[in-house]
């Protein structure tokens, strides 16, 4: 997508109306010098920054747009504990000891992200309610239970709930069942972005807008790093860029496939449509194959979103479909007036997992957050931080591995749209679906 098409998208978004004035971020001019120099100002990026400054470290951030212009300030505000793939498949995937180290990672990424909010006063209208995952049709239970148990056997108390039970927190008789993972809660994810930079900023950080890294260059043991007004020097270099990667990075860029996704939300709901909508203030992901997600946020407005094909002609119908698909889960929705509507990208990779690489001595990349990027960055930039200042990769869960594009890329990345469309029509398709059967 063009930065014109992303900056239409992102104008009539909920949070940007909703999050107050910008703080003036300056534009990089003339020479500086840090520790470590963060390269995108998302909530990875932001919270590496902030506790690199709260060590006592020098940083710098820098930021092609403005720190939330990406998807740290368009996502839907989720806190979801875990990650893509389930403990087991963690450590089937990672062996037996790199495993189990990350499977207990998931386990406190939302933990660690509340206390983060705590521990440096960030207000972004957070709550912590749980987290709902509803079966779209009755053969998604099966996968759910399979979750439930794996997080059971590590200690959270992860509900399995049957139709009645899950129409009873949702307040929809769309779905057939799920579970519930009390480790979930939301928040305004635009605030949480400016809350981070505050806290950092406050502790030392710089950060800076409007200031595209075009160049990376290693001399002495120090990295360089131009933009269109000034340069930066440091010892080392984290690269926090997600589904907006550039060509900064040879070949990172082709590690990750952007998928686009939309949201939309009305204007605050009246008291009894509110209490009647997820009454216990959860949020909601469902078992879709493109699945949609939803809750309320903190002045009672709703909002759902899913995923979308490209361009202005793919968003226009996400949009339509969301409308659809709110009126299919909440009929009383059918005639909700809808303010605001907004878009972005999510960097998928073809295993599901994150991937921190080192494409250089000093230079580390970590992208690939798959939809599930709050939590997982807040939590995630603390270790960071430690490995940043210290250069031991003992403290980051994952594997520092090699970089390895994804093969056909081009190709794959073309056929997006299609297999979006594909996998909308199979969730249509569903014996018993919510898209089939009347709510």
């Amino acid at each position: 997508m063009s930065a014109d098409f992303q900056n239409s998208l992102i104008e009539k978004s909920l949070w940007v109306a909703t999050v107050g004035a910008a703080p003036d971020f300056p534009v990089l001019e003339g020479d500086a010098s840090c520790d470590v120099a963060i390269i995108g100002a998302g909530i990875l990026g932001l919270s590496t920054a902030l506790h690199i400054a709260a060590r006592g470290g020098s940083v710098i951030v820098l930021d092609a747009a403005t720190p939330g212009w990406g998807g740290g300030g368009r996502n839907g505000g989720q806190v979801n504990p875990g990650l893509k793939l389930d403990p087991e498949e963690l450590v089937s995937h990672f062996g037996p000891t790199a495993g189990p180290a990350l499977a207990e990672f998931a386990t406190v990424t939302a933990d660690e992200t509340f206390e983060t909010l705590v521990k440096f006063d960030i207000g972004c209208d957070h709550t912590r309610q749980g987290w709902l995952q509803l079966a779209h049709a009755p053969q998604a239970m099966a996968g759910l239970e399979r979750r439930a148990r794996q997080w059971q056997a590590r200690g959270i108390a992860v509900e399995v709930l049957s139709a009645g039970e899950a129409q009873k927190l949702s307040g929809s008789a769309a779905y057939a069942g799920g579970i519930l993972n009390p480790k979930g809660g939301s928040l305004h994810p635009l605030k949480l972005v400016r809350g981070l930079a505050q806290a950092a900023l406050t502790r030392g950080a710089r950060i800076f807008r409007d200031s595209r890294v075009m160049k990376i260059e290693q001399a002495k043991g120090q990295h360089s790093l131009a933009t269109a007004r000034g340069r930066v020097s440091a010892r080392r270099v984290l690269v926090s860029t997600d589904a907006y990667t550039d060509g900064l990075v040879p070949g990172l860029a082709q590690s990750v496939l952007p998928v686009s996704t939309f949201q939309i939300a009305s204007e605050p709901l009246s008291a009894d449509l509110a209490r009647s909508i997820l009454p216990g203030g959860q949020h909601v992901s469902d078992t879709h194959r493109s699945l949609y997600y939803f809750r309320k946020d903190a002045q009672g407005r709703f909002l759902i979103g899913g995923r979308g094909a490209y361009g202005p002609t793919g968003a226009a119908g996400a949009y339509a479909e969301l409308k659809h698909v709110a009126a299919r889960i909440y009929p009383a929705l059918a005639n909700c007036q809808w303010a605001y509507r907004w878009g972005g990208m999510v960097a998928v990779t073809e295993d599901h997992l994150f991937h921190v690489t080192e494409p250089a001595p000093g230079v580390l990349t970590a992208i690939g957050c798959n939809g599930r990027g709050v939590a997982l960055s807040v939590s995630l930039g603390k270790r960071l931080a430690e490995q940043l200042i210290t250069g031991s990769p003992a403290s980051v869960p994952f594997p520092v591995e090699r970089l390895r594009p994804v093969a056909l890329h081009g190709l794959k990345k073309a056929m997006l749209p299609v297999i979006a469309k594909t996998y909308s029509v199979l969730d249509h398709l569903d014996k018993g679906s919510v898209l089939r059967r009347k709510a």
